[in-house]
């Protein structure tokens, strides 16, 4: 049985790690300055000397000053690129990890007693899935709450406000409105048709990757245990939509 590590010995291994990161900063700090005091703007050159900077940030807080610089220069030529990078930083540090779990709670709590097709409990059985293939936190939360509006009298505007009240300043307004528009765009009740509904996902990104998610497992009729021509008709319908919403993402290389 292997002997489990004392507080000294993971504390004297941080350590290391931080002596390696340091020595690691030395290295990439240079060439990272140079670009920001050159006035370089591209993406694609910044990102690549920066993510071994990222890294280190995570892992052990070595060179957190450096980096809040690179976001700030990033900042005054791109604020959305900036706001992505604060966000992916906060979100790997598990800065969003309670409201998630907010929305996991809400919408659990929305939908008690509902079942899916498959005669599950629907939070259990589709939401908790979609919910947790979100790749980023608003995915996820978008994910858990999307049905809410469809298929309660809870409204948009109502779970919205929620999660404000319950985020305790997390939620910023420019969040807070990307998750309304997302949540009003999948609620199918809105549109006059299910065609209107399907094409008009496209406003919206986070709409978007929700609803893959969504039909993705709506489409697994492994759920089912004797599917009906009915059932396999209405997943020939999600597999079409499912495609049409792909095409909404544009070229993929």
């Amino acid at each position: 049985m292997e002997k489990a590590l004392d507080v000294n010995e993971l504390a004297k291994m941080f350590r290391k790690m931080q002596k390696l990161c340091e020595q690691q900063l030395s290295m990439i700090e240079p060439e990272i300055r140079q670009a920001m005091d050159s006035g370089v703007q591209d993406i694609g050159y910044l990102e690549q000397i920066t993510d071994p900077l990222c890294d280190i940030v995570i892992s052990t807080g070595v060179g957190e000053e450096l980096y809040n610089e690179f976001l700030n220069y990033v900042e005054s030529f791109n604020p959305q690129k900036a706001k992505e990078y604060r966000d992916s930083l906060d979100e790997m540090n598990g800065v969003y990890d309670d409201l998630i779990q907010v929305a996991a709670d809400l919408a659990q709590e929305y939908h008690k007693g509902q079942k899916d097709k498959a005669g599950a409990d629907y939070f259990e059985g589709h939401l908790s899935e979609v919910g947790n293939a979100g790749y980023n936190w608003k995915e996820k939360i978008v994910g858990f709450l999307h049905d809410v509006a469809e298929d309660t009298q809870i409204s948009v505007d109502e779970i919205v406000q929620t999660l404000k009240e319950k985020s305790e300043g997390l939620l910023k307004d420019s969040d807070a409105q990307e998750i309304h528009e997302a949540l009003n765009l999948l609620n199918s009740k809105t549109a006059s048709t299910r065609e209107e509904y399907i094409a008009r996902i496209k406003k919206s990104s986070l709409a978007i990757h929700v609803k893959l998610n969504d039909l993705k497992h709506n489409m697994d009729i492994s759920r089912i245990a004797n599917p009906t021509n009915k059932d396999l008709e209405r997943i020939e319908r999600y597999r079409k939509e499912y495609l049409q919403v792909l095409e909404y993402l544009g070229p993929i290389y």
